[in-house]
């Protein structure tokens, strides 16, 4: 149950598989844009009129999860230099796994001309992107033309200019914490309903090259901070939330409606997949569950897609959509297999044990 106060029964839930499925969208997503070097042809695309895509959707979903999961993670928390050290090492390391493997790998490989290594000025830039979970060369550029013949050419990861705003939606909920106001559930109602609505405006912040440089394009925060805090939201509110089948259904229905009336998507899609997705993830859970949470490969999925997609089509340029996505699939799920059990796994673990011993201090005292 969503709303039980016992932190087991509260991790008792469907989020690892589900983050995966969302990653898998992303993956089939992009397997358009790799293709075709746009988005054009993708199913959610074409009937929405641009409006959406799997991608987004998936991402969108992302938010929501995470948005809930870290509020919880922020409530049973040490403090709020707590929350952002859990949240640091569950991001950073594998991301920093995969920026040493595009920059000293796959980049020299993808580009045209013979590697010479990198200029201190580069080294700057491939650092200012390690310290601002960037994608390579963001935001204007100044390292190897990777992939210059494909249909995406000078794009090495295409998925990893959301991170930043998921990083920035842990600052600003930390800020709450550190503030003492995070516990304030109609101020984080409030928060969310602003964001919704400048997200149903349609207005959005001016783009700025230095800011933009710094804390992401502005275009896109009413966006990411609404489904953050419509996650936040509805965790706040789990205790009177009820979780009925018919209103799972009724979510997931709104939200194939909001398909077909791309308008609305800003207004309904927000609390329609906010509901759809918490009454899937408490769904009542089963043996591949139970499997899959002892290995978590969702995060590696997202992050290593987009670059082995580039190599396909670098390798074979004639392929297909569906051969992409097909020859992809496999070859990211092995590599976010092994940035959990390499990377991941590990930092959560060293995470654990100084948890356990703080605890075992404590006790001491």
């Amino acid at each position: 149950m969503w709303n039980s106060a016992s932190p087991e029964q509260f991790r008792t839930n469907n989020f690892s598989l589900l983050r995966l499925g969302l990653a898998g969208l992303v993956l089939f997503a992009h397997s358009f844009v790799a293709v075709n070097g746009s988005n054009r042809g993708e199913p959610l695309y074409e009937l929405t009129g641009g409006r959406l895509d799997l991608g987004a959707l998936a991402v969108n979903g992302f938010f929501i999860a995470s948005g809930f999961m870290v509020s919880e993670s922020l409530f049973r928390g040490r403090g709020t230099w707590d929350f952002l050290r859990k949240r640091t090492r569950r991001l950073y390391p594998a991301f920093f796994a995969l920026w040493l493997l595009q920059a000293l790998i796959i980049a020299p490989l993808a580009s045209k001309g013979d590697f010479q290594g990198y200029s201190l000025r580069q080294v700057g830039i491939l650092l200012f992107n390690l310290a601002t979970l960037s994608s390579y060369g963001y935001p204007f550029g100044g390292l190897l033309q990777v992939f210059p013949d494909n249909p995406v050419p000078g794009e090495m990861n295409v998925s990893l200019w959301t991170l930043r705003y998921e990083f920035g939606c842990y600052l600003g909920l930390a800020a709450l914490g550190w503030l003492g106001w995070f516990r304030q559930r109609w101020l984080v109602t409030v928060l969310f309903l602003i964001a919704w609505a400048v997200h149903i405006s349609g207005w959005r912040l001016p783009w700025h090259r230095i800011l933009t440089a710094l804390v992401a394009d502005g275009t896109y925060w009413p966006r990411f901070a609404t489904y953050f805090l419509a996650g936040a939201t509805f965790w706040h509110w789990r205790g009177r939330i009820p979780r009925r089948t018919a209103f799972g259904v009724i979510a997931l229905g709104l939200t194939i409606i909001a398909f077909g009336l791309p308008g609305l998507i800003p207004a309904l899609l927000p609390p329609a997949w906010c509901y759809a997705l918490m009454w899937l993830a408490y769904c009542p859970g089963n043996a591949l569950q139970r499997m899959y949470d002892a290995t978590d490969v969702s995060y590696g999925t997202y992050l290593y897609a987009f670059p082995i997609q580039q190599v396909v089509v670098m390798v074979h340029p004639e392929a297909s959509v569906a051969e992409v996505f097909l020859v992809t699939l496999p070859l990211t799920l092995l590599a976010g297999f092994a940035s959990w059990h390499l990377v991941e796994k590990r930092w959560l673990r060293v995470a654990r044990a100084e948890m356990a011993a703080s605890r075992n201090g404590l006790s001491g005292n």
